[in-house]
């Protein structure tokens, strides 16, 4: 039962280091975790951090807090790109908070969500800064003024209006000025953004890791969880940093960060997931971090959004939704729920009620919204000729262009043999590659 899901397994190493091992193993050879599933948590920024909005709301029988940085308030699209971009973006006076309130507990009657009462105990962080011109600070105002409408007093913490801070993830000293808002939209704002979400999600934390880290990074593909992930907007791969002490039977709880527009690793490369400063407060702390992907598709979503507007589905914020669906599937596998439908459509996300998985019917989607082949591991991959241990190596995307582990078509970047997109050919850009095979190399998870 269940031969045919896969995880990927890499070994972190230091942060830094031109090579690292790994190997390629399936789901019964790597560590059981334990894990508490009433101790999962969420975050992101901009679109991830509506998103982080819908999981939380959906699922709030099995979270215990959320964070977002410039989001707002749930369901404000209303199932329309003109309302996300304008008023759930733009206005200076903010959505109101009203129709977010009014349509949770019209779907929690229905059953679509969770009860509310869920909501009451949850701890939540909230991070807005003053020069954000992408969303208003009067957005997050009204996403602090619904979450209060819901959760008991005291337990909603907002940074509101942090001083010269742009759209951008607050970090010590990882990403672009902290003033602007420009790519890869992580900001040296000397500010731990993710450490202040963690501990006021968790209460107080063990020291930050700031040596290399310890754990083990695992890559989950998405397709086990969603059939036809690439029709859905969702990338082939999320990366799961999983913490040596979890590794050792550590009674650990999972996080899920969610990325931003533009901040997939087609766009990035690997610097979402590996910068923005998670990783190392989970080191110390029983925290597996996941990190699901959107990718871009041509015309609806161009930019590697996360639906917070319906251009996936009309239900995209309630259980029915397919990318919540398939995060809440990917957090139900990580605990041990692994092929039961716990009231997430893990059946109609490709898992069937025998445990078993059915493929993928779709390709994979690069950043110009052409469809190639699928890269994920098999049985025959395995025997075809796969290394034992492929090497792993983090660099700038025009390192690896010149080091022929991928190749440039119109200003981007491609990993050679899988076809994968990396972003733009720069010097600043970096993504992690693994070698699979014989001059065939994929987005991995180095670190």
């Amino acid at each position: 039962m269940r031969q045919n899901l896969y995880l990927t397994l890499l070994l972190s190493s230091a942060c830094g280091a031109p090579e690292l091992e790994a190997q390629l193993q399936n789901l019964e050879g790597h560590p059981t975790l334990r894990i508490d599933p009433q101790q999962t948590s969420v975050s992101g920024i901009s679109s991830g951090g509506y998103m982080a909005v819908q999981l939380h709301v959906a699922y709030s029988a099995s979270m215990i807090g959320a964070a977002v940085f410039a989001g707002g308030p749930y369901h404000c699209a209303q199932g329309s790109v003109g309302q996300a971009t304008s008023t759930c973006m733009a206005s200076s006076s903010g959505p109101a908070v009203a129709n977010s309130v009014n349509t949770t507990r019209r779907f929690a009657e229905a059953g679509l969500i969770d009860p509310v009462a869920h909501l009451s105990t949850q701890r939540v962080f909230l991070f807005g800064g003053a020069a954000d011109t992408t969303v208003h600070p009067a957005v997050m105002d009204a996403l602090a003024d619904y979450y209060r409408g819901f959760v008991d007093a005291g337990l909603v913490e907002y940074e509101r209006r942090r001083p010269n801070t742009a759209h951008t993830f607050p970090t010590l000293d990882r990403g672009g000025a902290c003033n602007r808002t420009s790519s890869p939209y992580l900001g040296r704002c000397n500010y731990d953004g993710a450490g202040r979400a963690l501990a006021a999600i968790y209460g107080p934390l063990n020291p930050r890791e700031n040596g290399a880290l310890r754990g083990e990074w695992w890559t989950l593909r998405q397709g086990d969880f969603l059939r036809n992930p690439a029709g859905h907007s969702v990338g082939a791969e999320a990366y799961v940093y999983v913490p040596q002490d979890c590794l050792a039977g550590a009674l650990c709880r999972i996080h899920v960060a969610f990325h931003g527009c533009l901040q997939d690793v087609g766009s990035i490369g690997d610097t979402f997931y590996a910068d923005a400063g998670y990783n190392e407060w989970a080191e110390h702390n029983q925290v597996v971090m996941l990190y699901p992907q959107a990718i871009r598709s041509s015309g609806r979503n161009p930019n590697a959004c996360w639906d917070w507007w319906g251009y996936d589905s009309a239900d995209y914020s309630n259980q029915r939704a397919p990318q919540l669906q398939m995060v809440k599937a990917m957090i139900d596998h990580l605990a041990g729920s692994h092929g039961t439908d716990a009231g997430t459509g893990a059946t109609d996300a490709g898992v069937q009620p025998d445990g078993s998985v059915t493929p993928d019917a779709g390709g994979e989607v690069d950043a110009g919204g052409q469809v190639d082949a699928g890269t994920s591991p098999t049985d025959a991959g395995v025997d075809a000729g796969i290394p034992s241990a492929p090497t792993c190596v983090r660099d700038s995307n025009s390192n690896h262009v010149a080091a022929g582990r991928a190749i440039t078509r119109l200003g981007i970047a491609y990993a050679v043999g899988s076809n994968q997109a990396l972003g733009l050919v720069s010097p600043i850009i970096r993504t992690s590659l693994r070698r699979i095979g014989p001059n065939d190399w994929a987005i991995g998870a180095c670190y």
